[in-house]
């Protein structure tokens, strides 16, 4: 667990085209309002769970490219990807 998150809350509204995700971190509260799109992800909450990670831990989100419509999504510290992607072929996590 990187991030000790408490009381996390989402909504997600299709029809209304409203959703939101909530949630405590070291007793702040934050709400991040997110676009709604049919089925795809809002590609800020990836980068604002990044922002967090990178004040708090020596950890990142990476992204491995799967050359379609889907994605390999992990947290991984700088030596952790090196390493893993010394083991892949013809793929590579890369960060945001």
């Amino acid at each position: 667990n990187y991030l000790d998150l408490k009381n996390i809350k989402d909504i997600v509204d299709i029809e209304n085209e409203e959703a939101t995700i909530s949630f405590t971190l070291d007793e702040k509260y934050y709400c991040w309002k997110l676009e709604v799109n049919d089925d795809w992800i809002d590609e800020k909450i990836i980068v604002r769970f990044n922002d967090l990670l990178e004040k708090k831990t020596d950890k990142r989100v990476y992204i491995l490219d799967l050359g379609g419509q889907d994605c390999l999504i992990g947290i991984f510290s700088t030596v952790q990807v090196k390493l893993l992607n010394n083991l892949l072929k013809g793929y590579k996590f890369e960060s945001l």
